[in-house]
């Protein structure tokens, strides 16, 4: 009876055993978890990474600790030890434009839990906008495109958007609305201006000499805001259909006017300065979008025809316009000032690529890897693409030699991409 006894007694202390010591226990080594699920997120900043996670009321634990992964290294490495109260942290690096992995683990008296999933972040410079016409929205996003920073709500399917951060200021048109507003981008939900007085405002450029936008009504004339006072004034001119405005940094505004097939010239304060000589050997048929080089004044002119499109560029300085290249379609140019070169989206035998050209129009380079892009932007401060595909809905950020730094997916229509 005492061997019995003794036996049902061990049995009786391993279950008691056991129940102390339940498989959900995450600082147990024999729990079997793989990874602990705190909400971790990483989110790019121009030269840091914030990391935020969610609090647990469910677990008790001293500390954190937080582990980051170098660019090209294959080995994670303690960053940091935070307290249990803490649920976010801001890694500030040296190296941008390169992707960065964190997990982290949790620290109690029994010892270390297993890691969370990795999460990763690209920081770089620059602020990126996207236009959304289905969804009426502006969206603010991340240098990686992973994270959607902020979103201005429109009230309508948006034209253009010109951002000036150093003025905590920006302007978004509706020409199909007959509406145009002024708010600040840190915070979008909050409507600084709104105006009805125009037809059809379509595009915007902001003068930070005199703090004014200039505002295109493509109805058929063109228009100063105020940013103190709010005060909308007319430009004196005769216009047909002015779409795109630019200021220079030589202190000259031009404005395409389609109808006229010409390209007016301004003063910042407004006062007509004559039209640009684009003609010259070349007849205008109907000139669709022009940009300009700010270290060299050139301008850059896509001109539709009815055998296809031509890439023009005018030199100011000897008022001469020549050929750049020609296509069936050129749909949109970006300036590359960082390496001094023109990017287009031209559609070659019914397949769009996207080109990269020199001021001689020699060809550099071309991106082939898009169904249908319709849109891209240059970051002025690496000289990297942003390209919408209209074919996936799909905004990618990459690098010269085509490396993909993001994508961005949640959009419906996306359909403008800007940078500053």
């Amino acid at each position: 009876m005492r061997i019995i006894y003794t036996a049902f007694a061990i049995l009786v202390l391993f279950a008691v055993s056991c129940t102390d010591r339940p498989r959900d226990n995450i600082f147990d080594p024999a729990s079997g978890i793989g990874n602990i699920d705190i909400g971790l997120r990483a989110i790019a900043e121009e030269t840091s990474i914030r990391l935020v996670w969610n609090a647990t009321g469910e677990v008790q634990y001293d500390s954190i600790i937080i582990y980051r992964k170098w660019p090209g290294s294959t080995q994670y490495n303690a960053l940091t030890i935070v307290p249990s109260n803490q649920y976010a942290y801001r890694d500030n690096v040296s190296l941008t434009d390169r992707a960065y992995s964190y997990y982290l683990t949790l620290v109690g008296e029994d010892g270390e839990s297993p890691p969370t999933e990795a999460v990763e972040a690209t920081p770089g410079p620059g602020d990126i906008w996207l236009l959304d016409r289905w969804n009426f929205e502006a969206l603010n996003l991340t240098y990686d495109l992973k994270t959607t920073r902020a979103i201005k709500y429109g009230v309508w399917s948006p034209e253009n958007l010109v951002i000036v951060r150093e003025e905590r200021l920006a302007l978004m048109t509706y020409p199909s609305y007959g509406f145009f507003e002024l708010f600040n981008p840190e915070l979008p939900y909050e409507r600084l201006f709104g105006s009805s007085a125009l037809s059809d405002p379509y595009d915007c450029a902001f003068d930070p000499v005199f703090k004014y936008f200039w505002i295109t009504d493509s109805s058929g004339s063109l228009h100063r805001l105020n940013t103190a006072t709010n005060m909308l004034t007319t430009v004196p001119g005769n216009f047909g259909k002015p779409t795109t405005v630019r200021i220079s940094s030589n202190d000259m505004v031009y404005i395409l006017d389609r109808t006229e097939k010409a390209i007016y010239t301004y003063s910042r304060s407004g006062v007509y300065n004559g039209v640009l000589n684009l003609r010259g050997n070349h007849q205008l048929n109907n000139p669709k979008n022009f940009e300009i080089n700010q270290k060299t004044g050139d301008l850059f002119l896509i001109d539709e025809t009815a055998g296809g499109d031509i890439l023009y560029i005018y030199n100011q300085q000897y008022d001469s316009l020549r050929v750049l290249e020609e296509q069936p379609l050129i749909h949109t140019l970006a300036v590359d000032e960082k390496r001094q070169s023109i990017w287009i989206i031209v559609r070659i035998d019914l397949n769009s690529v996207i080109m990269q050209l020199s001021p001689d129009g020699v060809r550099l380079k071309m991106l082939e890897e898009f169904e249908k892009p319709i849109d891209l932007a240059i970051n002025p401060h690496n000289g990297n693409i942003i390209v919408i595909d209209a074919a996936t809905a799909t905004v990618t950020h990459i690098r010269e030699d085509a490396s993909v730094i993001g994508s961005y997916t949640n959009a419906a229509q996306p359909y403008k991409v800007l940078i500053e």
